[in-house]
């Protein structure tokens, strides 16, 4: 789960902007009842995108950001993101315009790049509104309707959590407090 905070504005045009993004980790997915995931086209590359409302935001991983045919823009606002482990980020650019392809269907994204391994995107309550979504997560669909095209369904598809290694150390501690 990663949080994002408010940032003091450093001059009269920056403003502090706050948001959220709930699952960072396929682990963080099973358990919420608001995310659908799904392989998509993007700029021509596979990509593993979570639909998340429980994101205010639209992200992009920083190891996929070179696949992206759009150039990084300052943004307007900045964003302060804080991880659960109490590690934190100021967000202050955007890919403006990115190309999806969900199914047979072109569509947009402003993608704000963060740190995160699991997922190449993450489509937030930014995109989810403004292509009129709806999330059935019984079914595992997402139903939207972008301006000027017919409504579309794609299906998502079953997440399994990554294997979790801790290092040798961590693991002598453990055992010798008698884990």
């Amino acid at each position: 789960m990663v949080i994002l905070l408010p940032v003091k504005a450093t001059n009269n045009k920056d403003t502090a902007r706050q948001g959220r993004v709930f699952a960072l980790v396929p682990g963080d997915v099973q358990k919420a009842a608001t995310v659908v995931l799904g392989t998509f086209m993007v700029h021509g590359h596979s990509a593993c995108v979570l639909f998340d409302s429980g994101s205010t935001h639209s992200f992009v991983s920083k190891l996929f950001t070179p696949n992206l045919d759009t150039s990084e823009e300052a943004l307007s606002y900045m964003l302060c993101v804080s991880s659960p482990l109490g590690d934190s980020m100021i967000c202050t650019s955007i890919h403006v315009a990115c190309e999806l392809h969900l199914g047979d269907i072109r569509v947009y994204a402003n993608l704000i790049p963060l740190d995160m391994m699991y997922f190449d995107i993450v489509l937030g309550m930014d995109w989810l509104s403004e292509h009129s979504a709806t999330i059935n997560c019984l079914t595992k669909q997402v139903s939207f309707h972008p301006p000027g095209q017919a409504e579309s369904i794609v299906q998502g598809q079953e997440v399994t959590s990554p294997p979790y290694f801790i290092s040798a150390a961590k693991a002598c501690r453990l055992i010798q407090k008698g884990c």
